[in-house]
């Protein structure tokens, strides 16, 4: 027993142990609560039609964006190229952006037992293991919100230099794009932050400065997404989920309802 217990002891003070346990925890209990949800299930049928050659659609030939995120849209549709498996593959890229939040986190902490406090706050959460394997954007969110975090500090420093401050700033940014791109509600969470980082360096720009930064730097909030909707011609992604009542012009006759493709019925 005293030996035992002096094994435990050796390997707690391992300066890796704490790290190890965390990670080896969290991936546990990620395999243990993964599930998809029935509203991935949207974005499975829209990345079905964009590889049946529809587009990123809900129906053939009605140009209707029924997915929330396009950026966790668009990652799927990417790794879509490798495997036909949706299921499959949105669990094991939600486990790879959780493993990459808990890197990040610990980068952030420079601590192991302070990572591991965490795990442990995650894991008396059910909500945060539910919905981080549910197959929707949150583990996604998770690592950008953490990267925003890392980089916000980074960029808030004293004695920062111009050169590096001007690179972290237009990273700052560009990562501020890439939430909003996942989920519009987060902007609430990381706007007040974003301002005062931009106000208190705003001498690394000139005025002409500041607008190409907007304007290159944060494209996946101010270009992508508005040309993506533009390209759609999407009022709101309601608009798809509901019945839309028509007149079928070969019977001559009034009906309601919504055209449904055999893909993914």
């Amino acid at each position: 027993m005293i030996r035992q217990r002096s094994l435990f002891l050796s390997l707690c003070q391992h300066r890796l142990f704490f790290l190890l346990i965390s990670f080896l925890l969290a991936t546990v209990v990620f395999l243990k609560n993964a599930w998809v949800s029935e509203d991935a299930y949207i974005n499975f049928r829209s990345i079905e039609q964009l590889f049946a050659g529809n587009g990123p659609v809900w129906n053939p030939h009605e140009r209707v964006q029924v997915f929330t995120s396009p950026l966790w849209y668009a990652l799927l549709a990417f790794f879509r190229l490798f495997s036909s498996n949706l299921f499959l593959l949105t669990i094991v890229i939600s486990l790879i952006l959780l493993l990459a939040t808990l890197w990040l986190l610990r980068l952030l902490l420079k601590s192991d037992e302070a990572l591991f406090i965490s795990v442990l706050l995650f894991v008396a959460s059910t909500a945060f293991f539910d919905f981080t394997s549910s197959g929707l954007e949150n583990g996604l969110a998770y690592l950008l919100l953490v990267l925003y975090v890392t980089l916000f500090l980074s960029v808030a420093e004293d004695h920062l230099p111009e050169q590096k401050g001007k690179k972290k700033l237009a990273c700052l940014i560009l990562i501020a794009g890439l939430i909003v791109l996942t989920r519009h509600d987060l902007l609430i969470l990381i706007l007040p932050s974003l301002i005062y980082a931009v106000w208190s360096r705003r001498r690394f720009y000139s005025l002409w400065g500041w607008t190409r930064t907007g304007n290159v730097q944060s494209d996946p909030f101010l270009g992508v997404y508005p040309l993506f909707i533009d390209i759609l011609r999407v009022p709101s992604a309601q608009y798809g989920l509901c019945q839309i009542e028509h007149r079928d012009q070969s019977l001559g006759v009034a009906s309601t309802g919504i055209e449904v493709s055999p893909i993914l019925n």
